[in-house]
């Protein structure tokens, strides 16, 4: 019987086949690695959002506000606010150039329109643009109660006492001359109505 001559495999192919396997491994286990953590990510985004439903944290608060609990006119604000503010109040402050600090007053006017605030009071400056202030009543569409500042001598004074204070447009809210929150973004009725009871 004649023996079959068994040639085998040249080592260049052996390495090209196992080269390929292992390429097909790695690119799995890459693709294994890529997917679970888009996975993970959308759970953790998912437990991100309903902790934060459920913690209930009011959006547009300044936290950092140093200035909570105690009466307007014992801070910064108090050389301009002299008046005795009764009631719920949103003290907006505001440049009377500014499209955002309009916005954010009208956003305001839908809180008194629903009751939900007593008034508000406007305390703005024209800076280097007169005439801005008339312009900014029209745009609002309301003659308000108005307090002027001077922007710099108030930036400098609130910056000693808290050097992460916003600038405008805020919303002081008040209770009775107290503060009880300052808004970098003015909530919407809803939001107000939940986050402050009356």
């Amino acid at each position: 019987m004649q023996e079959e001559n068994y040639s085998p495999p040249a080592p260049s192919l052996l390495c090209r086949e196992g080269g390929m396997s292992m390429i097909f491994a790695l690119s799995f286990l890459i693709l294994n690695f890529i997917d679970n953590m888009f996975r993970n990510s959308i759970i953790l985004f998912s437990v991100f959002i309903f902790c934060s439903f459920i913690t209930g944290e009011e959006k547009g608060v300044y936290s950092n506000a140093k200035f909570i609990g105690q009466k307007i006119q014992s801070t910064p604000f108090g050389e301009y606010v002299t008046q005795d503010l009764k009631g719920k109040t949103m003290l907006m402050v505001v440049m009377y150039p500014c499209d955002h600090c309009m916005d954010a007053t009208k956003d305001a006017q839908k809180l008194m329109n629903e009751k939900l605030i007593d008034d508000i009071f406007v305390m703005g400056t024209e800076a280097l643009d007169k005439g801005s202030k008339e312009k900014f009543m029209k745009e609002v569409g309301k003659e308000y109660k108005t307090i002027d500042y001077n922007f710099e001598a108030l930036a400098a004074q609130l910056l000693v006492v808290d050097s992460l204070f916003p600038n405008p447009p805020i919303g002081i809210y008040l209770n009775d001359n107290i503060i009880k929150k300052i808004y970098t973004d003015i909530p919407g009725v809803n939001s107000f109505e939940k986050y402050n009871p009356k």
